[in-house]
């Protein structure tokens, strides 16, 4: 990252109330945020900093790329909060769409979407007329 960028995106994330980290590949990098921080002003003791073995991280992804391509499951913003609802109990479209801004029908692709994924099971979630 250019200087200048650090040193905004620091203080654009301190200013929201975030813990702010930075995530680096090298000691080099580390010492390199860190120094551009500091000649801003900005002390160690306000932020957090990680290294990552990059070689590490990339053949565990390539690992389980090729190992298993389906243990990744993506979830629109609606089926995350729709399982956030559901917890741990069945409940009906009906009860869900209380709690959120968006029709019956919706809810019910949703569960659809959810069961094809098995994420929930069919009598988990009921349909009501």
């Amino acid at each position: 990252k250019h200087a200048g960028q650090v040193v905004t995106n620091y203080t654009k994330n301190f200013e929201k109330g975030f813990v702010v980290w930075f995530v680096v590949f090298s000691e080099k990098h580390r010492d390199y945020i860190r120094k551009i921080l500091s000649e801003a002003g900005i002390e160690q003791k306000l932020y957090d900093m990680m290294i990552l073995d990059q070689e590490q991280i990339l053949k565990s992804y390539e690992s389980t790329e090729y190992n298993d391509k389906s243990s990744t499951t993506h979830l629109s913003e609606i089926e995350s909060q729709s399982l956030t609802l559901l917890g741990a109990s069945p409940s009906t479209a009906q009860n869900i769409t209380s709690q959120m801004p968006v029709s019956t029908n919706t809810i019910l692709q949703t569960m659809k979407s959810l069961q094809q994924k098995n994420l929930v099971d069919s009598s988990y979630s009921e349909t009501k007329t």
